[in-house]
């Protein structure tokens, strides 16, 4: 089963069945003898159980890792519209910069 995580003495896991009906997405946090079992979206004890400390910081790591995941979906938006408005903004002038820079290369034939 692969690990995802280790702090503070927690081992984070998800596995991985493949072809077999599975339940909804959820990963394993493992402390010392204890065993949990929390779903994703939302992050909710589904079975088992961890000493309230460590349900506190597996709760935070698992709303960490949602955040970040949706961060990055957002930064690559925010580069996506913004390499669009620049072309739209600059297109024609850096078509017509290509094309001469083509023109004026050593084997390039004339457009």
């Amino acid at each position: 089963m692969p690990e995802l995580s280790r702090f503070f003495g927690i081992i984070i896991r998800m596995y991985a069945e493949l072809g077999v009906p599975h339940h909804q997405p959820h990963f394993h946090a493992y402390y010392q003898d204890d065993v949990a079992i929390y779903s994703i979206d939302p992050v909710d004890l589904i079975a088992g159980l961890l000493p309230r400390r460590q349900q506190r910081f597996v709760a935070a790591w698992a709303e960490l890792h949602q955040t970040m995941d949706r961060c990055a979906t957002s930064r690559f938006l925010i580069k996506f519209m913004l390499t669009l408005k620049f072309i739209l903004l600059f297109g024609p002038m850096v078509l017509t910069l290509i094309r001469r820079l083509c023109m004026t290369g050593p084997n390039w034939k004339k457009f």
